[in-house]
Formats: C-alpha cells, sequence, structure tokens
C-alpha cells in the first residue's frame, strides 16, 4: 500500500512539476489615437447644432496582462478614455450642453511570436464593450477586438511598443440610423512596465 501511495504521489509531482510554466506579468499604458472618435463628435454637432468644444481623438489605456514563457498572453485592457463636451444651441435642444464619456473595456487572448527576444512582434484578439456615460446613447453592444503589434525593449525594466488594433463594438445614438462604432482604428504607442 505504501508503494502504491509513494508511486501516485511521484507520478502526480512528476505531472505538475513538467507543466510548470513561468509567468511574466507586464504593465502597458498607452496613449492611443481612436478613428472612429470624429463620427461620435459628428453626431454630436449634427444633434446639437453645437460645436464640440474639447474632443481630442486620443485617449489614455492600461492594459495588463500576464504572459506565459512560451508566447501566450492573456490580458484586459481599459481604455482608451474619451471625453465630448459640446454647447447645445440647435433646433431641439433644452438648453443644456451635451457631454459623452466613453470607457472602452476589452478582454483578449494573444500569441508573442519570440517571447525571450528584445524585439518581439504579437497578436491579440478578444471582446471588447463600451461603458458609456451619456443622454443620447440608447445601448452599447459588444464586439470583437483584434489587434498587432510590436514591442521593443523586452528585456529591460520599461520597454516600448506599437500596436494597431479593430474594435467593432457600437453604440446605438438617439435620432440616428447608423450604429457608431467609437473605436474602429486604434492606433497606439506602448510604454511597458
Amino acid at each position: 500500500m505504501k508503494k502504491i501511495l509513494c508511486l501516485t504521489l511521484m507520478m502526480i509531482m512528476t505531472v505538475f512539476s513538467t507543466t510548470a510554466m513561468a509567468v511574466d506579468w507586464r504593465f502597458p499604458l498607452e496613449i492611443t489615437y481612436m478613428s472612429g472618435f470624429s463620427d461620435v463628435v459628428d453626431y454630436y454637432e449634427y444633434k446639437t447644432g453645437g460645436d464640440a468644444s474639447w474632443n481630442l481623438p486620443v485617449g489614455l489605456a492600461f492594459g495588463p496582462y500576464v504572459q506565459f514563457d512560451h508566447g501566450s498572453m492573456i490580458g484586459g485592457k481599459l481604455g482608451p478614455l474619451a471625453y465630448i463636451s459640446v454647447d447645445c444651441i440647435g433646433y431641439g435642444c433644452d438648453g443644456a450642453d451635451e457631454s459623452y464619456f466613453d470607457v472602452p473595456l476589452k478582454l483578449y487572448y494573444g500569441f508573442t511570436f519570440i517571447p525571450k527576444a528584445n524585439i518581439s512582434p504579437y497578436v491579440k484578439a478578444g471582446l471588447s464593450y463600451h461603458i458609456i456615460s451619456a443622454d443620447s446613447v440608447d445601448d452599447s453592444s459588444p464586439g470583437f477586438y483584434g489587434a498587432v503589434g510590436v514591442e521593443f525593449m523586452r528585456t529591460r525594466a520599461v520597454g516600448l511598443g506599437l500596436e494597431i488594433a479593430y474594435d467593432t463594438a457600437e453604440l446605438n445614438m438617439d435620432y440616428y440610423r447608423k450604429d457608431i462604432k467609437p473605436g474602429d482604428l486604434l492606433v497606439s504607442f506602448l510604454v511597458i512596465f
């Protein structure tokens, strides 16, 4: 009985020791250009007859992920944050200004092609959902999120990266005939800790 117990324990320890993987947590901060943001600005200017007083199509994002030593990565991203403020002066206005605040949330699986190298390309695929605070948004629907990029100085404490992504999450706006993709094409510069 003791031999069987010892053999079983040795087999379990062997299995777990061979499947143990090293992981590397990484914490990128991103500055991102959002091509779909101009559609949101156009909608608000059309609806209010006003001018968007502050509508920078660049936002900040934070996207921590864990990377396994074979190259797979699992992560999430909060952002890029977006804000619009529009003075309401057109027909149908009740005199109040309109504002729009968007916090995109993304979850993804990715793969780094050369995980131990100083420079490595990668791909990501997952889901995106936009959490919106705005009176004019009826609802937000989740969409596909895909990205390709390259990281530089991966073996150093602080690395850099470039990424191009596509976000198909949509917003259904009041009084508008088409859904808007507030992210659409995203171009990011990353600083990775």
